[in-house]
């Protein structure tokens, strides 16, 4: 187990185009695009060991016992100016001993210098979704070395495998370096997950995607006011924050303290998130790429490739579906061979392992089993992804539920998790933007409680717009691949469309000019050259126009109702799925040339808008008529990629660029 070097994982945002509410509910799906915005995370030891030092730390049966008793995990925030450390416990999981990185010197935490007066560490109380990935990563670890052991899987001596790699004397020494080394993991999201409106307000700056790309990476999180709340919003009771504490404690996982930090705290007061965010899923982009990291620095993975080489389609277990196994491995040492079997265990590709871990320890976190889109759309990009069968949890989640090394090896390697995912694009030539309204976000899972709960309490209501909701998401996932396909068939009459959209308003009343040969047609476009070099318009050109305008009239229309029986079922259950003010600025946006939708994404409420609009041209003129409205425009875009690795050093540096003043150097 290489416990030496430093691994760094990053993950995207996502955007929930449709499929809000539903997708709970397989086989309902939701269409998922990831963004450009990356959550990173390094998993490193916060002691270097020399060899000397792991050719010795079996030196007698007494040392031995108390060294792999626990391990030290600090967990450092430089975007919070926070750095805290806990002890896990290697026997039963539980984490307790919550404290400050007062040792932070010993420890390197990069939010050491620069924050608060004097150069003090602000420290909070813990971050639980990084906490349950601690508990499930290594429980995983611990659990493949278990199976190995029992079933002679790489015995030296090719029976019972005690003395083998997998066996109890191996367990034993990984838990000794794990317990002498530690791990601190580094944490660390891309601008736009979080609003920097008040920095540029402060700097006298315009809200506009321009100013926002001055700001320095990773620059200081700002918290939303203590007055600041929305009315509407569902109380605290309904957030599953009061449900998660008896869910890990449940677990055998001591119960953090009652005041936690980052994503957590949102679930804890029931009307806006204690940091000002952008609705871009930070919680879970940050579950995923921790996950990635701390799951290669154990040895559970290897660095074997991209999301990409996966291709995923249909299901994780069928051959062909998540994708091509790895094949092309590096050497691993006979230590790493023991523990990453569990990725190859029941031909679970490495990203899949990445993937359960994600959505088990985000699940933990919680205290209830959620959609997991966000989760996944962390690890496999834009995707199409329908929910797994959330009793594949039940060992960990159930009345019973113990947080063990076998309970989490049993859980990882469930035949329930009956997920599916597939690539998603949007069309070419179709661009995403982001919108943060400067409101303060919204607690999302008590809403999804409050429209659950409505739908339970009243069928009759509820049923139609629920099956209404699942006819249109279908309609315009149906749109956006017919679209593709046209603009595979007819790419010169796609773009000529798509060209002249940019200037008027996409309404029913939108009529196409006459179009000259030359403008579908690039000159000598060897399709319908004539002995002369002349070209002409092929064959059924200006109809294909008008079949293309049809599909992004139809994609339009689709996606309108979507936005009506959202909103209708906002009102019914009470909740502010697309909030008045929310409402007109989608409709003044939907009168803009070269807009093809806009919407609230995931379940609604307060944290962004977004829009699909045609060219980089109409989103900076949409980025103009937001900014007169308040509303500043984010440098998002949509993108294909999930988790990938990073080069730790580069992340260094760029968090060092934060710590040497963040904001203030601009």
């Amino acid at each position: 187990m290489a416990l030496d070097t430093a691994v760094a994982a990053s993950a995207p945002g996502k955007v929930l185009l449709v499929g809000a509410y539903l997708v709970v509910e397989p086989p309902n799906p939701g269409l998922v695009l990831a963004t450009n915005a990356r959550f990173y995370a390094i998993a490193q030891p916060l002691v270097a060991e020399s060899e000397e030092q792991v050719r010795g730390t079996a030196a007698s049966e007494a040392a031995a016992e108390h060294r792999e008793s626990s391990m030290t995990v600090c967990v450092d925030s430089p975007q919070r100016g926070s750095c805290y450390c806990f002890d896990l416990s290697l026997a039963d999981l539980a984490i307790s001993n919550w404290r400050e990185g007062d040792d932070a010197s010993r420890i390197g935490c990069i939010g050491q210098e620069g924050k608060g007066d004097g150069g003090s560490l602000h420290v909070v109380s813990g971050n639980p979704y990084v906490e349950r990935v601690v508990q499930v990563a290594v429980g995983a670890a611990l659990g493949a070395m278990d199976r190995d052991g029992r079933d002679g899987r790489d015995g030296r001596d090719g029976r019972d495998g005690r003395d083998g790699r997998g066996g109890t004397g191996e367990k034993r020494r990984v838990k000794q370096r794990l317990a002498s080394a530690g791990v601190r993991i580094t944490i660390a999201g891309d601008n736009d997950f979080y609003s920097h409106r008040h920095t540029l307000q402060r700097l006298g700056l315009p809200l506009s995607a321009s100013s926002l790309s001055r700001i320095p990476p990773f620059a200081p999180i700002v918290s939303n006011s203590p007055s600041l709340h929305h009315p509407a919003a569902p109380a605290a009771p309904d957030t599953p924050a009061a449900e998660g504490d008896s869910a890990t404690a449940g677990a055998s996982a001591t119960s953090a303290p009652e005041a936690v930090s980052g994503d957590a705290a949102e679930t804890t007061r029931g009307h806006v998130p204690e940091v000002a965010k952008t609705g871009l899923g930070s919680s879970a982009a940050m579950t995923a790429a921790v996950s990635a990291a701390l799951l290669r620095f154990l040895g559970v993975i290897a660095e074997t490739g991209t999301v990409a080489d996966e291709s995923p389609e249909r299901g994780p277990d069928e051959k062909g579906d998540i994708g091509a196994r790895f094949s092309a491995a590096p050497a691993l040492s006979s230590q790493q061979q023991t523990v990453a079997s569990v990725s190859q265990k029941r031909g679970l590709s490495s990203w899949e392992v990445v993937h359960r871990v994600a959505q088990v320890a985000h699940c933990l976190a919680q205290g209830k089993a959620g959609s997991g889109f966000d989760v996944a759309a962390g690890v496999f990009g834009s995707i199409c992804y329908q929910r797994f069968n959330p009793a594949a949890m039940h060992s960990l989640m159930g009345a019973e539920a113990a947080m063990t090394a076998s309970s989490i090896s049993a859980t990882l390697q469930s035949p329930l998790w009956d997920h599916t995912i597939s690539p998603l694009h949007l069309p070419p030539g179709l661009l995403l933007v982001l919108g943060e309204p400067g409101t303060g976000g919204t607690a999302t899972p008590s809403m999804l409680s409050a429209v659950m709960r409505w739908r339970q309490q009243s069928p009759g209501e509820g049923q139609p717009i629920w099956e209404g909701l699942r006819e249109a998401n279908a309609a315009v996932g149906a749109a956006l691949s017919h679209l593709s396909h046209l603009a595979l068939a007819h790419p010169h009459a796609f773009t000529a469309t798509l060209d002249h959209l940019q200037h008027v308003p996409l309404n029913a009343a939108t009529v196409l000019p006459p179009h000259s040969p030359a403008d579908l047609v690039p000159q000598g476009d060897s399709i319908n050259s004539n002995s002369q070099g002349a070209t002409t318009a092929p064959q059924g050109t200006t109809d294909s126009s008008r079949t293309i305008l049809q599909g992004l009239l139809g994609l339009q229309a689709s996606f309108l109702s979507v936005r009506r029986l959202l909103s209708a079922m906002g009102a019914a259950a009470a909740v502010p799925i697309e909030p008045p003010q929310q409402a007109a600025l989608l409709d003044a946006t939907m009168q803009q040339p070269g807009v093809v939708m806009a919407g609230v994404p995931g379940a609604g409420g307060y944290d962004s808008v977004f829009s699909v609009v045609v060219g980089e041209e109409v989103a900076r003129r949409l980025d103009a008529v937001w900014g007169e409205r308040g509303v500043m425009q984010l440098g998002v875009r949509s993108a294909a990629e999930g988790m990938r690795w990073e080069e730790a050093q580069g992340v260094v540096r760029r968090l060092e660029v934060h710590r040497r003043g963040g904001a203030n150097a601009m």
